[in-house]
């Protein structure tokens, strides 16, 4: 090869290289973007949604690019290039600042990225159906509730949470008719499907190592709920018990509407149930009391 062909077999590589990075550039000119608040999640859940290194939000461009493909093997493919997909999720503050429709400040948004339509719908959906999933979990995850109580009558207290046949227990008390609890909504205004997930959660009563104040509010850090005051930095941390409440997680169970309203009538109920045993348990210990410091004339 001499010279002249030589530059000129250059010069062709040179236009080949630009050619192709041309046409990506142009590729991505073409990229549409789309934005979408998602429904039900804040801008709190952005961490969790998207996952440690992005684990979790790849799960729904996983599961777009598998009905993406399987969409171009039938006979509704779309005739394209195969396109890109980017999913991001921001907050509706800082993509309002970026010129998109107003949406709550504390809100989520998705940015989809594609030069497909049909892609970003799939994406849309996917995405959707990724945070209901989540919604599901959240809502579904179990409830911890911390309060005073003594050892020597947790008990009585398993007790009057199981119930009995003359007398309702913990869960039922939630959800009757015709136990008024505080402030608290009646069954009838409370969704038929929560009352049915309700039904089938479970308790467990256990007792706590705890001795200081610090260590207390590092329990309730975790998202525990202190039934009553809590004891304050300078107060004596007197015996504490929790009660676990777990909700089934089976795939036909659907996410708690008002999962708020539910803990709300738990938090009241225990209250109630607790407050009632250590009132009988001072007015027996009382009697006791009145009943051996009495001096009787026995006639033997």
């Amino acid at each position: 090869m001499n010279a002249i062909n030589l530059i000129g077999a250059i010069n062709d590589i040179d236009n080949l290289f630009l050619e192709n990075n041309t046409q990506l550039f142009i590729q991505y000119l073409k990229m549409t973007q789309f934005k979408t608040p998602l429904q039900g999640v804040t801008a709190n859940d952005i961490p969790a949604l998207i996952g440690k290194e992005g684990s979790s939000i790849k799960e729904a461009k996983r599961n777009a690019w598998r009905i993406y493909t399987a969409l171009q093997k039938t006979e509704r493919k779309v005739n394209e290039d195969k396109p890109k997909l980017r999913i991001e999720l921001q907050t509706s503050e800082n993509v309002q600042e970026s010129g998109a429709s107003q949406h709550s400040q504390d809100g989520c948004m998705a940015v989809i990225d594609s030069q497909s339509e049909t892609m970003i719908k799939i994406a849309k959906q996917c995405l959707e159906d990724y945070v209901k999933s989540f919604i599901s979990k959240n809502t579904l995850l179990p409830i911890s509730f911390v309060l005073e109580f003594p050892s020597d009558l947790i008990g009585f207290l398993v007790s009057n949470l199981r119930g009995s046949r003359r007398q309702e227990g913990l869960i039922q008390r939630v959800i009757s008719r015709t136990d008024a609890v505080g402030e608290a909504v009646q069954e009838s205004d409370v969704n038929s499907e929560d009352i049915a997930t309700v039904r089938r959660s479970r308790f467990w009563v256990n007792q706590m190592n705890v001795s200081s104040a610090e260590q207390l509010q590092q329990v309730l850090s975790r998202g525990s709920h202190f039934i009553g005051w809590a004891p304050g930095p300078n107060h004596e941390v007197k015996k504490m018990i929790s009660i676990r409440i777990t909700l089934p997680t089976s795939d036909n169970v659907r996410p708690l509407k008002n999962r708020d309203l539910f803990i709300d009538r738990l938090e009241d109920v225990i209250k109630r149930i607790s407050d009632d045993i250590k009132r009988q348990n001072a007015k027996d210990t009382a009697t006791m009391d009145a009943a051996l410091d009495e001096d009787l004339a026995m006639d033997y």
